[in-house]
This record gives structure tokens, sequence and C-alpha cells, in this order.
């Protein structure tokens, strides 16, 4: 069964340019879709503060007509997006500093309200796909 109604690219970047998105953090989410690999990035640099990683979920699978289920957040009151559903799987979650001029990507942490982290191997696999090549992902951080 596919989810995806539309192709969609692999990576969602920040809504900024490169420029702007230089040595800024942004709260990634890496998803597989009919078993295929995409990592949607915040929208803004700012939104590492405000935003969560389930509003970055939810907002993607709503976007894309993905049906999903909720369960109790760890953190709040609220329900939350599952980490699986009938067409999807997150794999990683976390934060990532982009910097466009070295073509790196650093990754680090971990998603306070999945107890999830950034999963680097899925997303070297993803940079493979997307436009932007010759990125490389350093783990160390």
């Amino acid at each position: 069964m596919d989810c995806l109604d539309e192709k969609i690219e692999h990576i969602i970047w920040p809504i900024t340019s490169k420029e702007d998105a230089q040595n800024q953090m942004y709260k990634v989410v890496q998803i597989e879709l009919d078993s295929k690999p995409y990592m949607i990035f915040s929208k803004y640099p700012s939104d590492v503060q405000i935003t969560s990683h389930s509003k970055i979920l939810n907002d993607f699978l709503v976007d894309n007509n993905i049906s999903f289920n909720k369960k109790p957040s760890t953190l709040t009151s609220n329900k939350v997006p599952s980490l699986n559903g009938e067409c999807y799987k997150v794999v990683g979650m976390g934060y990532a500093m982009i910097i466009f001029k070295n073509k790196v990507i650093y990754c680090l942490n971990n998603s306070d309200e999945y107890k999830l982290g950034i999963d680097t191997d899925n997303l070297t696999i993803l940079l493979m796909l997307d436009i932007y090549d010759s990125f490389n992902v350093d783990k160390s951080i």
C-alpha cells in the first residue's frame, strides 16, 4: 500500500535561504514512508524552542494525508502521533546544525518527548538521495 498520493522530496529543508540557515540549529524528524526514507527539518531555527517533534510529525502526516493513531505524550497531557502507523515508521528524532558552506550536518541530542535520537545511518542514505550533493554527517557532537 502506498502512503503518498504524490511525490515529495526526501528531505524537507528549512524554509529559509542557505545563507540564513548557516550555523543554525533545527529539530529533525526522520520517517520511512512506503519503506523509503524521508527527513523533515523544523521550518525555522526559532522553532527549536517553540515547536515540538510531535508537531513537526503531526503536520507532516496531516499535510500528506497519511492516517495515524495518537498516544499519550510523555511530557504533556496531550496526545501525540504514534511512532508507527500503517504505512510509516519514525526512525529518528533530534537536532541538527546545517553548515551549508562546508556541506556538513552535525547531529546531536534526542527528542525528549519520544526518547528517540537521530538515526545517522538513515541520514547518510537520505543525503545521497537529495539534491544537496556531498554532505557529510558528523556524529561526534
